[in-house]
């Protein structure tokens, strides 16, 4: 169940945690946006999603070229929600690349 409900009539977002539903009101309908793209004046509240934004739609970088970071980044993401889920670390497999 998601008790929290976005109301802005665009909108139908929903969350199950009051922080995050606050975090959204904030970031995408809230105050004006503090990071402005220099390409396209589009702008963002969070300085990381301008440069996803920059990296993803501006850059000449390809969508399968993954940085060691934003490998490292989300190895720990997903170990993290492992953990939560099952509150246990039995085995995991991470693959076997030159990223580390």
């Amino acid at each position: 169940m998601k008790p929290f409900v976005c109301p802005h009539s665009e909108c139908h977002h929903k969350f199950k945690r009051k922080a995050h539903f606050e975090l959204h009101i904030s970031s995408f309908h809230g105050a004006p946006k503090k990071f402005l793209c220099q390409q396209c004046n589009k702008g963002f509240n969070l300085k990381h999603v301008l440069e996803d934004h920059v990296r993803a739609i501006h850059s000449k970088e390809t969508p399968f070229q993954v940085r060691r970071k934003d490998f490292f980044m989300l190895v720990v993401s997903c170990l993290t929600l492992l953990y939560r889920n099952t509150k246990e670390l039995s085995h995991i497999d991470l693959p076997n690349n030159d990223y580390y």
